[in-house]
């Protein structure tokens, strides 16, 4: 049996199409294409099935021709599938969504260590902060004032493993998804201080780590593709509540979000968005401000959550 030469043009466009779309996945940190790759080592096998057997029945060969087209099918769908999931993902990415964290100084090892201890009174009681990483849910609130070490404390939270470790308590057997948006109204980035920057950092975080949500929560039946990308407020507040209400896949969230008092906007309204996005079993978020009426309205009533 002679394989077809248009087959294998196609097999070699395949491969380099799912090699580009590799690199496009290396790049926006996240791993789209395992299906690909799955699909695309049972389209070799079945190419070098081919090519080894010397005596093929019209049967057996009719049986691997479908085999063939079948799974040069799933590629092609597949294929479709993953570029559209990676151009979804590339227009939440903007350059500055990390800025501010990489500029926040840390500080010595030792300082914020209390805050993971348990105490020695005997009660083997932990803090409450560990209490609400392990098994709580909603919102905890950290509350100081202008130069008090917000900033550093929450940068210290978000990259200590005992944060991850906790957080793993509390998601059990689901997956763990982290993100994190520090506000910065020093760094003159209007994209990075609106609300608009904050939910696409967030949904790009979190959709990096769980790419088979991307298309789920990004689009709607009725959205043109010509237009997936074009995010405005409305679009990226319903694509997070999408994110919040999924039952596709298994998953817990913890949001880490610094100085809300820099948000450039509505403050009433960002706490808001956060406690509704905070009312869902899948959601939490750690959220730190200056101690302003708004936020203590919104955060401070509850003692063992700040």
């Amino acid at each position: 049996m002679n394989t077809n030469n248009d087959d294998r043009d196609r097999q070699s466009d395949i491969i380099s199409s799912v090699k580009n779309l590799e690199q496009e996945s290396t790049r926006l940190a996240t791993k789209t294409t395992d299906k690909l790759d799955e699909l695309q080592s049972e389209l070799a096998n079945a190419f070098s099935h081919v090519m080894q057997t010397q005596a093929l029945t019209t049967i057996t060969c009719e049986a691997l021709s479908n085999k063939l087209v079948e799974t040069l099918f799933n590629i092609d769908t597949e294929r479709t599938r993953v570029a559209k999931s990676l151009r979804l993902l590339d227009s939440l990415h903007f350059g500055s969504m990390n800025m501010r964290l990489s500029d926040v100084k840390e500080q010595h090892a030792e300082t914020f260590q209390w805050i993971f201890k348990r105490t020695q009174d005997g009660t083997d009681r932990q803090p409450k902060f560990l209490d609400w990483l392990e098994s709580m849910n909603g919102i905890y609130w950290v509350a100081g004032k202008a130069g008090s070490g917000k900033s550093t404390l929450m940068k210290y939270l978000w990259h200590h493993r005992s944060t991850q470790n906790s957080l793993q308590a509390w998601a059990g057997s689901q997956r763990l998804l982290m993100a994190h948006h520090f506000f910065w109204n020093a760094g003159n980035d209007t994209l990075q201080m609106s609300q608009v920057g904050l939910v696409r950092s967030l949904l790009y975080q979190v959709l990096r780590q769980c790419p088979e949500l991307i298309v789920p929560v990004c689009t709607e039946p009725s959205d043109i593709d010509d237009r997936l990308d074009d995010w405005n407020l409305a679009k990226l507040l319903k694509a997070f509540e999408r994110l919040a209400n999924q039952t596709l896949m298994p998953i817990k969230i913890c949001l880490f979000v610094d100085g809300l008092d820099e948000y450039d906007g509505n403050h009433a309204e960002i706490c808001r968005v956060f406690k509704d996005s905070a009312s869902s079993k899948s959601i939490k978020c750690c959220i730190s401000s200056r101690p302003w009426n708004v936020f203590e309205n919104a955060f401070g009533g509850d003692e063992e959550r700040k």
